[in-house]
């Protein structure tokens, strides 16, 4: 049986017919701190292995995609908004609405190509030449916490087909923020090209940077 890794919420509860220029980071911080506080206390407490989508208006109904490596967050994270839970932006009230569980994809092959369905984030680092190591060492070790094994064989390696997208901010003269929006193809472990979809690539992945979509 397939599992599931994702979900399409819809919340209804949009009133407004404009949308504010920073729409899409303010839901991400008032998803996050939602999530936050729906698993404060339970086995999921400052669960990070799970990103999610940028969010969309259409027709007054806002909707994105959760991913994660666990079934059960995704189930328990629906259930909660089912059971009415709801997040307050600009004074309106966004409720649940309706649910697609999405199946899980078979990436057996040791090769896939995604396209970044929210940014990838990497945090006060250095890129040269050097993303595809860095992107293979952060998905490694969040790995290995996830599941609590040693690295061992474990390898990826990562190239794009087109120029890297991407845009920072400068924290110092030497390390600085980056935000990529690229497509990429990844090859190695069929187990880590798996996480990379469920859980995403880069830092801050529970914060709605790095999910990856089948290109």
């Amino acid at each position: 049986m397939i599992g599931l890794s994702r979900v399409k919420i819809y919340f209804k509860g949009y009133a407004s017919r404009n949308i504010q220029k920073n729409f899409d980071d303010y839901m991400s911080y008032l998803f996050h701190e939602k999530v936050n506080e729906l698993f404060r206390g339970t086995e999921f407490e400052d669960f990070r292995f799970f990103t999610f989508s940028g969010f969309r208006i259409e027709n007054r109904i806002i909707n994105f995609i959760v991913s994660s490596v666990s079934d059960e967050f995704i189930r328990m994270l629906v259930s909660a908004f089912v059971m009415g839970e709801s997040i307050i932006f600009n004074n309106c009230k966004l409720e649940i609405v309706k649910a697609e569980f999405l199946p899980r994809p078979i990436l057996k092959n040791g090769e896939a190509s995604f396209i970044t369905a929210s940014p990838i984030f990497l945090a006060d680092c250095l890129v040269m030449d050097n993303l595809g190591d860095i992107l293979e060492d952060l998905l490694i070790q969040n790995f290995c916490d996830y599941f609590n094994r040693q690295r061992g064989d474990l390898h990826c390696e990562f190239y794009s087909r087109h120029d890297h997208y991407g845009t920072y901010s400068e924290e110092s003269e030497t390390f600085r923020n980056y935000y990529y929006n690229i497509d990429i193809v990844m090859k190695g472990s069929p187990e880590l090209i798996a996480f990379a979809y469920d859980v995403g690539l880069g830092n801050s992945n529970n914060q709605g940077f790095g999910m990856l979509d089948i290109y």
